[in-house]
């Protein structure tokens, strides 16, 4: 309200004063009573004229003071108002007060009276109080003092507030000070909220109004209790953040605040155009049961209790507890901030824990959808997780994951997935998580198979072509695979591994769903064997495999840089697969022992498994077992060969193949044949080294003036029955050279034989030509036993030569029979029957010896007597 300078004032009432004392009829006058009186008043600006139903008037005079008293009862806008006034003026200190009560006085009826009360319109509550002011001609303003009580109505904050505040109660008190050019206030308010079924909203405000002729600010205190989050909106004051204001308003519904303190600072330079700028806020709050809606439309953050802090930049909520979804909140903090700038940001940062099943669900919600590809359905995972998620992006109309900046740490306690890979669990799971919205990394140990191993897995959730073109990268540290962690993953092999295996395994895939494991194991203390090469690494020597397989769509497509390192063994190569299925294996290079191999090729068959050695050096004296002495027509009643799977081997070519020291054969060709129990169908051929063949005189040739061959088959005929056959120029050099026999010399020889039909023993005939035997020991005692010393020398010596053998021979178990047998030569002539057993090396024969002397003197004899 305007209010007259106090020197025109007090200028004003002496000029009364002096003309009431100058006027003849009034200078006697000591006082005026107006009692039980009416007015109206009639103005030009107003339509109806101001109806005043009681008006008293009290007017006292002496010679030192001057003093009044008024009464006013009237009907502003439907309310009746009541309003008393006295008033004091001390002539002689040149003082002014006054006192004045009111009750009922409603601001919107004030509104009524003139157009430049307009902004109190929308003030409605009616206001019961007193006025004390104290006025000097020295100062600019009185000093006064008020109280007020009101309630209920509507308080319009022009500038503040949109709408009017509804208030049930008030009250206010406030102090003048002209002299220090200030206006204290205290407001107490507890607003109308409708039906509430927690907490009443008070209000508590102090504050100081300063430069009264020009007012640039007010600052204060205000204190707000037991107030919503959904009465936010109707709290926020005008200017302060809009666009925070609409996303706080919106995404955090819920809660209860318990009470709030700030210290407001308001820019009222400019109030007369209801533009009241909030130009600092600073304060606190505690609150509980906030819900927090940070990424639509995942689930909120519900239930938060805690305290928080704001300013004229943002809010900072501390946060004590709460949960999402099942999951609970051990502490965190959101801040929103940027009020004072043109973008506003939020960022959360909680303490999180729960299982791992509820954190999965979150994580493959479709708003978010970051673990929907790793093929992990919740279900099947079990543990507890500790995590601290970070959440910040900006407070825009439409937020986009992408723009969303998403960092997670944490552990994650005994974890279990059902069978992530060869229908074996992964279990006691302890691991630590960094997660980003670009990325997650795993790192920890765990039991696969209840095998202790070390993992760390990186992988990507949007394919971006500055990195590297992959989804996932895994990484497997398996520091020990035992006897029994073999047997659990179905690689059980206790003949041929013994003691631990580690592993190295490291699997990238990428978005092309092509898949990438590269194995390394480390076989130092494994002790291996492989008894079909009489091969063995003894545990603590060193050894090592590599390889690297190739998938795509979880379909198995190469293996490559495939490496066996050992001491005695070494194999490179790569392998092919034909959908589930292996293919083939080549094996460009392989060492054992002394062997040399090219070019070696495993086919899996269906079913067995065919191998091929291209070309290369073959110490064949680990095969001697299987391919010599292993019994290929076994008795019902005699010991076998261990059952494996069916196997076909393939030699194109070996240039040399080692059979002892010094007994080799060149240019050798086979194919074998094993059924799984025992061998089927062989064919073979080569030639014999020139070194291994002898003249005559049983010395060697050291030349190869006649190729020395051999050519062998066991192989079925239409009928499915096993025939043998073997033809060779050089029966002794074969021998020799096969290591069975170093005193036979020279024979072309051709034996043919067949399965009998029981599938036990070979019935085979045998002829051969040309051959000499020296230092037999047997045929040694039977020659030196029939007193044929003649023969037994030439034995000795230059051996006995034989033209031609015929016998008839039948191979059963260990078991050699002689069915009958005829040979001579140049010294004698034999016929024999009987037989051999192998294991005992007993010999049982029967037959007749003919020296050649004995048939040229019968036949001498008989030409003799013819003659006579």
């Amino acid at each position: 309200l305007p209010i007259p300078a106090p020197p025109i004032l007090f200028q004003a009432l002496e000029t009364g004063i002096a003309a009431l004392e100058s006027h003849t009829l009034l200078a006697d006058l000591n006082a005026v009573h107006v009692v039980n009186s009416a007015v109206k008043l009639y103005s030009k600006s107003r339509p109806h004229p101001l109806h005043i139903s009681q008006f008293a008037l009290i007017l006292r005079r002496t010679a030192a003071n001057l003093s009044s008293e008024l009464h006013i009862a009237a009907s502003l806008s439907d309310t009746d108002i009541e309003f008393e006034l006295d008033t004091f003026y001390e002539r002689s200190a040149r003082h002014l007060s006054l006192k004045g009560e009111f009750i009922n006085l409603r601001p919107s009826a004030l509104a009524a009276l003139d157009p430049t009360l307009s902004s109190l319109s929308g003030t409605t509550v009616p206001f019961t109080g007193s006025l004390k002011v104290a006025l000097t001609p020295q100062e600019t303003w009185p000093v006064a003092d008020f109280d007020i009580q009101g309630g209920p109505g509507r308080v319009m904050l022009s500038g503040l507030y949109h709408e009017p505040l509804k208030i049930k109660e008030l009250t206010a008190s406030g102090h003048l000070h002209g002299a220090n050019d200030t206006l204290q206030i205290e407001i107490a308010a507890l607003f109308d909220l409708d039906a509430r079924q927690r907490g009443k909203p008070r209000l508590h405000l102090k504050s100081t109004l300063t430069g009264l002729n020009r007012p640039e600010q007010i600052e204060g205190d205000v204190t707000f209790t037991q107030f919503t989050m959904a009465d936010l909106e109707r709290y926020w004051p005008q200017g302060l953040g809009e666009d925070p204001r609409q996303w706080i308003t919106q995404n955090i519904p819920e809660g209860l605040i318990h009470q709030t303190q700030a210290h407001v600072v308001l820019d009222v330079s400019k109030a007369k155009q209801n533009a009241i700028v909030v130009q600092d806020i600073t304060g606190s709050l505690t609150y509980e049961g906030l819900s927090i809606h940070y990424l639509r439309p995942l689930p909120p953050i519900q239930n938060l209790t805690g305290k928080g802090r704001f300013n004229r930049s943002g809010f900072h909520f501390q946060v004590a507890n709460g949960n999402l979804a099942n999951m609970t909140l051990t502490g965190g903090k959101v801040d929103i901030t940027g009020f004072d700038r043109p973008i506003q940001t939020i960022a959360i940062q909680a303490g999180i824990t729960g299982s791992l099943p509820e954190a999965l669900t979150l994580l493959n919600h479709p708003r978010l959808d970051l673990v929907a590809g790793l093929g992990i359905p919740p279900e099947t995972v079990d543990g507890q997780f500790q995590v601290e998620p970070k959440f910040a992006f900006a407070l825009t109309h439409a937020i986009r994951l992408e723009d969303v900046d998403i960092k997670v740490q944490g552990t994650l306690q005994d974890v279990s997935l059902q069978e992530p890979s060869l229908s074996q669990d992964l279990s006691h799971g302890q691991l630590s998580m960094d997660l980003d919205q670009h990325r997650m990394t795993l790192e920890g140990q765990a039991e696969w198979a209840n095998i202790p191993l070390f993992f760390t897995w990186d992988t990507t959730f949007n394919q971006n072509k500055s990195r590297d073109d992959w989804r996932s990268h895994m990484r497997v540290i398996i520091p020990r695979v035992g006897h029994a962690g073999r047997a659990r993953l179905g690689f059980e092999l206790p003949d041929m591994i013994e003691g631990p295996i580690a592993a190295v395994i490291e699997t990238q895939t990428g978005w092309d769903e092509q898949q990438t494991i590269d194995l390394q194991l480390n076989l130092r203390e494994t002790a291996l064997n492989v008894p079909w090469l009489n091969w063995q690494k003894p545990a603590g020597e060193p050894g090592k495999a590599t390889g690297k397989l190739q998938l795509t769509a979880n379909r198995a497509m190469t293996l490559t840089d495939l490496h066996l390192d050992t001491n005695t063994l070494k194999v490179r190569g790569h392998a092919l697969f034909n959908g589930t299925a292996l293919a083939r294996v080549n094996l460009p290079h392989v060492t054992f022992g002394t062997s040399d191999l090219r070019d070696v090729v495993f086919q899996p068959l269906n079913p067995g498994l065919a191998i091929t050695i291209g070309d290369g050096f073959l110490d064949a004296a680990p095969f001697r077992q299987l391919l010599v002495n292993a019994p290929t027509t076994p008795t019902r009643n005699s010991a076998q060969l261990p059952a494996v799977f069916p196997l076909q081997l393939y030699l194109p070519r070996l240039h040399r193949v080692r059979i002892a020291p010094g007994r080799y054969l060149r240019n050798v060709q086979a194919r074998l044949s094993w059924n799984g129990t025992g061998l089927n169908a062989i064919a073979a051929s080569g030639r014999i080294p020139a070194e291994l063949t002898r003249q005559r005189n049983g010395k060697p040739s050291g030349a190869n003036n006649t190729s020395k061959s051999f050519d062998f088959h066991y192989l079925p005929n239409t009928k499915q029955q096993l025939n043998l056959w073997l033809r060779t120029n050089d029966i002794g050099a074969v021998l020799r050279a096969l290591n069975l026999y170093d005193n036979l010399i020279g024979g072309d020889i051709t034996l043919t034989g067949q399965i009998n039909h029981d599938g036990a023993g070979i019935k085979t005939q045998l002829q051969a030509t040309q051959f000499t035997i020296q230092q037999a020991p047997v045929i040694t005692h039977v020659l030196a036993a029939a007193s044929l010393h003649g023969l037994k020398n030439l034995l000795v010596n230059d051996g006995l030569k034989f033209k031609k053998i015929d016998a008839d021979l039948t191979l059963y178990g260990d078991r050699l029979t002689i069915e009958q047998s005829n040979a001579h030569g140049g010294s004698l002539g034999v016929t024999a029957h009987g037989g051999i057993a192998y294991q005992t090396g007993e010999l049982d024969l029967k037959g007749t010896i003919i020296p050649a002397y004995l048939v040229n003197s019968i036949l001498a004899r008989i030409i003799h007597k013819n003659s006579s």
